[in-house]
């Protein structure tokens, strides 16, 4: 019988399960964190607005009480929330009340408070263009300041009216309606006096002087509202969900689910005034100049974040000692280790960080005599803790390996006194080596050998581990049915243990790992600056677009890479049949290839960025990890490629022998020893002058290798089918196996042969580098043939996939094919938002576009738009909830998919219809085109267009035979379509028959420019009939399975093809980008300017005049 303790100022039970505690522990593990950082965040802003006397300006005033709130909500309302959930674990009633309710009023209090500044900024701005001059006399500081004092106290006077009102809840309610609606009104007033400016100043440019002034102050409003946008749509992001669980609560109750997503929704809101610093220092270029002039504001920041995680070690580190040492259980020797490992990071909590904020501090006070005294203390600190931390790690491995093979004998040999002297002599060989670096120069080798070697023992221990289990278990498997005794059990119990705890050491060094490698890459850098030679490559038109290229095919392709190998890797790990040398070999070729998608692709996109925004130090360190991991991935792909032909030559030599000689365990060896061999041989290019040679030797001795094997395959599969063909009907067996060899060998073929297809053109660019040097054309090469050479890691699954049938079968499972479609909807929704939101960016700030047709064009993208950001990760949603039988979230989540497919789908066709009668009127009406046909009529079709979409979709739930409105809609905007588009090709035909017959006389006529609209609009009508074309293309397979499904039912193959077709439907999304672009001269240079502004302002700025001056001169030739 659960206990309850009810609270009588919000009446909750405090029913406590598995699933509250979870939540209760995570939220204050969180909030605890977050609370920090945005007090930390938050306090810097006012710290800056504060100091900067140029920053007090009634505008700031009002940013100044909107980071107040947010402190506040660092310094009250998150550790409140942190206080009364702890108080709920420990049933504490009393402090539960009390910290409940100063977390609710200070909650609902700063709630308010952000909501009404940030009214209160939107109608600032507003005063700012309606005022013009008086804004500065009316719009004071004090007054400012004084109606943000008088929000604060209106917003807690209706807070305190909550305990007497019982409907308290519409108050919060109205204000949030109230604001909302002054929100929206004033930007929208803005953004139209803003326009209307804008067009004045270009009709008046030349009549007046001060108009350029005008327009700078005009863009600067302009500028400062979208900033009030951002910080609202950042607002109402956080605060969605919270409203929507206040929703569930009001509908189903103060269940205990809603319980537990209140937890959850409510530190998703405290992440508002986390972020809101983040995009104040982005939107707002004074307060980052105030942050700039402060050269101590960085070190301020290391120097806090430092102290909270100072904080966070000593405390969690020291809870996990204190339990260890008290608990009489945990006194064995694998508990030593950790307690090791624990106090090896209580030290860095407890010395290494403190001091480093103290020498932090002695820098910037120019005390060099203690810095150089507390620099040497935090050095030898962190060095000798990381070392000890490595060795203990390295030291639980090989624990927990001669648990498995010492067995009964591991208690005897493995004792608490030897492990503890151990550890003694650990932590005395640490601080010697570590002091060794007064006396020796290299001393850093010293240190990179110690770390390798204990990076080497725990993966050789680990591995091993494994393997001993893997084993034990088939062995209790095949004794299972004929001993079931409680020694197999205990036996089986006994390797359970410790693969788990070989996999917690896994996790924790590669915790570790993942950590310590951006401090060893800038080692590795400090270690060759001196040596490095800097190359600048001047920016040209064939430069950035050769980057912007390929980094938009890298960041496309790395997914589809990670996506089809990581495939790959889990049906050969998951499918016991495929546990074979020779698939263990394509395991390594596939774990090479993933890691080009998940690394050297990642990194090259991030290399190119940083190479075109100058920033030359991100620069180094990314190039540098770029080329590390490409070049270690490409040996370990070429060497396991010959090791494939091997493994296949030696199958058809060895005959029965071979299972024997060629293990799994072998094969594994054998790729560890390459992937090693390939770091150290890659890790060389640092001292090595001449390195080149050694990937040129490795590919000359591995493609000899590869050539002499499968030849020799060749020859023995011909010897074996001559003498098949003499003795048919005696080796008839053999006849498979050499049939099977020689098939696999020829896979083998064409993988190599992709490999060297893709990796010619690299070799070719690396010897014209050799002739020629580094060139601007070599930069260029490189980069394409680069991008080349990762294309081979996307193309490697699909010819696994037709090539090896076992992978195949493996892979048409229903989970499996589950798992397939939702990567591939989540990387079709990636490319559907990222290229349609690039062309509504482009169409809506382009003035020039601002055009009927385009605004048609615009609608579009939208409806385009809101398939990958709702329609396809809803899609994603329902099938993850069925495949986890949530059977009511499934239900939900599969209605709101199936409202914006249908919404967004007759939009889309209702908008093709649209475009196609807008470029017939503009043949047939001429000159009056413009006259009738304006945007502000084409908005107002627009949002009838949607309201008719939205209302037909929701008569599903009254209307019975309702497919057939949907089928009749589609089919009446095909139809439109078909007769415009004939029509305009009719009347098209007609003028061009016209001007051919009076070739002549157009010469000298001006009506020539009736030709060149009747040209466009031909064209504007093919695009709408390639766009319609692909349409109807991908969606007749789903209309297919529709018919199927309303003649046979609902079987399970309808259900399966109905997936797969709303798959084909989703391409159409991701493709109509690439259409406009094609089709379309507008969209394709603002794109170019969009790209040229993100990536480099400074060279986009030239190419913008270098583009105005063309216009202009194509406008007087």
């Amino acid at each position: 019988m659960n206990e309850t303790l009810t609270c009588s100022f919000l009446d909750i039970d405090l029913d406590q399960t598995i699933d509250t505690h979870a939540a209760n522990f995570a939220t204050c593990v969180l909030n605890s964190i977050f609370s920090l950082i945005t007090i930390t965040g938050n306090f810097i802003i006012l710290n800056a607005i504060w100091k900067n006397r140029e920053l007090h300006s009634p505008s700031f005033v009002l940013l100044f009480f909107l980071a107040l709130s947010d402190l506040l909500v660092g310094l009250i309302c998150q550790p409140s929330f942190v206080a009364f959930k702890i108080a709920e674990l420990r049933r504490d009633f009393s402090c539960y009340c009390i910290s409940r309710m100063i977390q609710s009023i200070s909650g609902w209090t700063t709630t308010g408070a952000s909501l009404l500044t940030l009214s209160a900024v939107s109608l600032d701005r507003l005063l700012s263009l309606t005022l013009h001059l008086r804004y500065n006399t009316i719009v004071t500081v004090p007054r400012a300041f004084g109606a943000c004092v008088f929000l604060w106290f209106f917003v807690v006077t209706v807070m305190m009216l909550r305990f007497t009102m019982t409907n308290w809840i519409i108050l919060p309610l109205i204000i949030l309606l109230t604001t909302f609606l002054v929100t929206a009104l004033s930007t929208l007033k803005i953004f139209m006096i803003v326009r209307r400016h804008l067009c004045q100043i270009k009709q008046l440019q030349r009549n007046l002087n001060t108009s350029q002034t005008e327009t700078v102050q005009v863009l600067k409003c302009r500028k400062s509202v979208v900033t009030v946008l951002y910080v609202y749509g950042l607002f109402w992001i956080f605060y969605v969900p919270f409203c929507v669980t206040m929703l569930m609560d009001s509908a189903e109750g103060y269940t205990l689910t809603v319980k537990i997503v209140y937890d959850y929704v409510g530190t998703i809101v405290f992440l508002n005034s986390f972020f809101n610093p983040i995009v104040y220092c982005w939107r707002i270029r004074e307060i980052r100049n105030a942050l700039d002039e402060e050269e101590k504001t960085a070190s301020v920041v290391l120097c806090i974040l430092c102290a909270l995680f100072a904080i966070t070690a000593i405390s969690g580190n020291g809870i996990v000692l204190f339990i260890i040492w008290k608990t009489q259980e945990l006194h064995s020797p694998s508990f030593i280790l950790l307690f090791c490992l624990a106090m090896s990071d209580l030290l860095v909590g407890l010395v290494g960080q403190p001091s480093f904020v103290a020498y932090k501090i002695a820098e910037s006070l120019e005390s060099f005599s203690a810095y150089c005294n507390l620099r040497l203390i935090q050095f030898f600190c962190g060095w000798i803790s990381s070392s000890v931390s490595f060795i203990t790690v390295s030291g639980i491995s090989v624990d927990r390996l001669l648990a498995l093979h010492l067995h009964l004998r591991y208690k005897s040999i493995i004792t608490v006194r030897r492990v503890i002297t151990a550890i003694i002599i650990v932590w005395l060989v640490c601080s010697l080596a570590t002091t060794l670096k007064l006396w020796v120069q290299n001393w850093i080798i010293i240190a990179i050998i110690g770390k390798l070697s204990a990076i080497t023992t725990t993966a050789f221990c680990t591995g091993k581990i494994f393997r001993i289990a893997r084993g034990h278990e088939r062995q209790i498997t095949g004794q299972n049915n004929i001993v079931t005794g409680c020694s197999i059990r205990t036996k089986d119990i006994n390797i359970r243990a410790c693969k788990k705890s070989a996999t917690t050491v896994i996790y924790v060094f590669s915790w570790m790992l993942m950590f310590y490698l951006p401090f060893l890459v800038v080692m590795a850098m400090e270690m060759i600056k001196g040596d490095e030679k800097v190359v600048k490559i001047a920016y040209d038109k064939e430069t950035i677009t050769a980057s912007i290229l390929t980094c938009i095919f890298n960041a496309v392709f790395s997914l589809i890479t990670s996506t089809g190998n990581f495939i790959i890797l889990r049906v050969i790990w998951k499918t016991q049949e495929l546990h074979s040398p020779s698939f263990m070999l394509l395991l390594c070729l596939s774990a090479s290839d993933l890691l080009v998608g998940l690394i050297c692709q990642p990194f090259y996109v991030a290399y190119q960025i940083s190479e075109l925004s100058d920033n030359y130090g991100a620069y180094c360190i990314l190039r540098m990890t770029q080329n590390i991991s490409s070049w270690t991935t490409a040996g370990v792909s070429l060497l396991i490629l010959s090791c494939v032909s091997v493994d296949r030559l030696l199958a058809l030599t060895l005959h029965l022998r071979y299972r024997t000689i060629v293990t799994v365990h072998r094969v594994l060896f054998v790729a560890c020893f390459l992937w090693t061999g390939c770091i150290t041989a890659v890790l060389l290019k640092v001292w090595i002058r001449n390195w080149i040679i050694i990937p040129l030797v490795v590919l000359l001795i591995s493609f000899l290798v590869t050539a002499a094997s499968t030849f020799q395959i060749v020859q023995i599969v011909r010897k074996h089918q001559r003498q098949i063909k003499q003795q048919q009907r005696n080796i008839q067996m053999n006849t498979v196996n050499a049939l099977k060899c020689r098939r696999s060998a020829v896979t083998a073929l064409y993988i190599y042969g992709l490999f060297l297809f893709f990796y010619v053109p690299f070799c070719s660019t690396l010897f014209a580098e050799a002739l020629f040097g580094y060139t601007l054309k070599v930069k260029i090469a490189y980069d394409y043939t680069t991008t080349a050479v990762f294309v081979n890691s996307s193309l490697n699954p699909f010819l696994y996939c037709w090539r090896i049938k076992e992978i195949r079968h493996a892979g048409e499972k229903e989970t499996f094919a589950s798992v397939v479609l939702c990567v591939l909807c989540a990387l079709l929704a990636l490319t559907a938002i990222s290229g349609n939101g690039i062309v509504i960016f482009v169409i809506w700030s382009t003035r020039e576009l601002h055009s009927p047709s385009l605004v048609l064009l615009l609608l579009l993208a939208a409806s385009d738009f809101l398939v990958g950001l709702v329609g396809q990760p809803f899609f994603v949603a329902f099938k993850i909830a069925e495949s986890l039988r949530y059977f009511s979230a499934y239900c939900n989540l599969r209605l709101i998919q199936f409202f914006s497919g249908w919404i967004t789908s007759g939009v889309s066709f209702i908008t093709l219809s649209a475009i196609s009668v807008d470029r017939l009127l503009a043949l047939i009406l001429h000159l009056r085109y413009k006259n009738i046909i304006t945007v502000r009529r084409v908005i107002i079709a627009v949002i009838v267009v949607w309201l008719v979409c939205s209302i037909l979709t929701i008569l599903k739930f009254w209307v019975q035979n309702w497919i057939i409105i949907a089928v009749c809609t589609n089919l009446s905007a095909a139809v439109v379509i078909a007769f415009c588009t004939g029509k305009i090709f009719r009347i098209a035909r007609r003028h061009e028959r016209r001007i051919k017959e009076q070739n002549v006389a157009l010469t000298l006529n001006p009506s020539l420019a009736g030709d060149f609209n009747v040209r466009k609009c031909k064209k504007s009508a093919m695009t709408v009939i390639y766009i319609f074309g692909l349409m109807l293309m991908l969606y007749i397979p789903f209309l297919a399975v529709m018919a199927v499904e309303i003649i046979k039912g609902k079987t399970n193959l309808v259900k399966v093809a109905y997936e797969w077709a709303s798959l084909i439907v989703f391409i159409n999304s991701s493709v109509n980008p690439v259409i406009y672009c094609w089709r379309m001269k507008q969209i394709r240079n603002g794109i170019k300017r969009f790209f040229g502004r993100l990536i480099c302002p400074r060279i986009a700025s030239s190419c913008c005049i270098q583009l105005v001056g063309l216009a202009a001169g194509s406008e007087r030739s």
